[in-house]
């Protein structure tokens, strides 16, 4: 059984620098955001094949005495394709992830948590059923119902929980050979110690980018006033500027710019997006009289 140790609200401030993308040895591709100082993989890890070029046993839905009793590294699919889970004895091969990136830790998951104003920033809007809505997904991040597979086999076909493993070993009495697993489930995130066996979706992060995704995290949004009652300026020039509001909806772009000005907005919080050499750098602004 899990031991839960940990739920708290998110508060802070967010940062996320979007635009490039790791490819892993089976050739899929995933989205890289940078929040809180640290490189995220926006998308769930569905590799079959560890960064050696080993592969990683797969072990069907229907095989639950198989998924039960292995203590090799394996792999399912979640249930509603939301990237594949993983057993523990995956992650623990530090293979997983595509070479210089990293399986998370308790701690890494702790700062992603405390850089957002809310967990809502770090939900998609979509694939969440009518009674937990999802978030707006500000930040990026990207998380999706995948589920988890029990220690048993046996699936959480419900689709209102993501989770995450971390690289961290549970302590406490009741921790045994438990490892932490991060989820969300309604407007907590919550970690408690899981066993081995069970499956969950996987995470990359602290990563670096090489030759042609080579990531430029070389520039700052310097953004002065904010709040502002309708100039800005960025500090430097950007391609590309756009403004939106809460919802998603475009409201105000422009190119070419150092600076802009939002005086016909109406009061409130928006999502400001700046692009400069294909990466885009979101932040967020407050327009008051």
């Amino acid at each position: 059984m899990a031991k839960l140790f940990l739920s708290f609200f998110l508060f802070s401030v967010s940062l996320s620098l979007i635009g490039q993308a790791v490819t892993d040895i089976d050739g899929n591709e995933y989205p890289i955001v940078t929040i809180g100082g640290q490189n995220w993989f926006a998308k769930n890890l569905e590799v079959t094949k560890y960064n050696d070029g080993s592969s990683i046993t797969f072990i069907d839905s229907l095989e639950t005495t198989l998924w039960s009793n292995t203590s090799d590294g394996a792999f399912c699919n979640s249930v509603y394709n939301y990237g594949a889970l993983y057993n523990h004895y995956a992650v623990s091969t530090e293979k997983l992830c595509p070479k210089g990136w990293r399986v998370p830790s308790s701690e890494d998951f702790e700062n992603l948590s405390q850089s957002v104003d809310s967990l809502h920033e770090l939900v998609d809007s979509l694939g969440w059923p009518s009674y937990n809505k999802g978030g707006n997904n500000i930040s990026g991040f990207s998380i999706l119902p995948a589920g988890w597979r029990f220690h048993g086999g046996g699936y959480w076909f419900s689709p209102d929980r993501a989770s995450f493993w971390t690289s961290t070993q549970c302590t406490g009495n009741d921790c045994y050979d438990y490892y932490n697993l991060w989820y969300f489930d309604g407007p907590y995130a919550n970690e408690g110690g899981f066993g081995r066996n069970y499956g969950a979706s996987v995470r990359c992060t602290g990563g670096i980018i090489t030759s042609s995704n080579e990531l430029k995290n070389d520039f700052n949004l310097n953004i002065y006033p904010n709040p502002t009652n309708g100039p800005i300026k960025l500090g430097q020039r950007f391609e590309n500027i756009f403004i939106k509001d809460l919802s998603g909806k475009l409201v105000y772009s422009c190119s070419n710019s150092s600076e802009l000005d939002i005086t016909l907005l109406n009061n409130g919080t928006y999502i400001l997006q700046v692009v400069s050499s294909g990466l885009t750098v979101t932040k967020k602004i407050i327009k008051i009289n």
